[in-house]
């Protein structure tokens, strides 16, 4: 399943989602992004600035240091912060850190009448099937590179 097809499945799943967007970190790319509403687009187009500085800011790396500092942690490539939640008068801002590639980065806008609780649960929930879908798009898009400069 495309990653697309998955976002778009994923926000009609959850209640009161309006938006998702899927960044890569490392590339400073927006790998996907879907809305329901016309006038989330402009806020997605700038998630993934908004995701650099909260999963990659020099504060936010200084305070994971010394929470993992704290707790004795050594590993200097695993990250301390993994979801972050802001939230507005108007929209809840749901920062997931993917699993298996923490430096992809899931995010979703929901309309600001949902339980706190509900939609960090059904974000989280989604993460692994949009995670996979995502990993298989960049997959086929390596093999596409690599046939056409053969």
């Amino acid at each position: 399943m495309s990653l697309r097809v998955e976002m778009y499945r994923a926000i009609r799943r959850m209640p009161a989602c309006v938006a998702g967007a899927y960044i890569d970190l490392n590339n400073s790319q927006l790998l996907c992004m879907l809305t329901m509403e016309d006038d989330s687009e402009h806020v997605l187009e700038r998630f993934v600035g908004v995701a650099e500085d909260l999963f990659q800011g020099s504060n936010v790396l200084l305070i994971e240091d010394i929470f993992k500092s704290a707790r004795g942690v050594m590993d200097d490539t695993s990250h301390y912060i993994q979801e972050m939640v802001i939230m507005n008068d108007d929209l809840v801002h749901v920062f997931i850190r993917c699993r298996r590639n923490n430096n992809h980065i899931l995010a979703f806008l929901f309309q600001n009448r949902v339980n706190t609780i509900s939609f960090l649960v059904n974000a989280r929930s989604e993460l692994i099937k949009l995670e996979a879908a995502a990993i298989a798009d960049l997959q086929l898009k390596n093999i596409s590179k690599l046939t056409t400069s053969a």
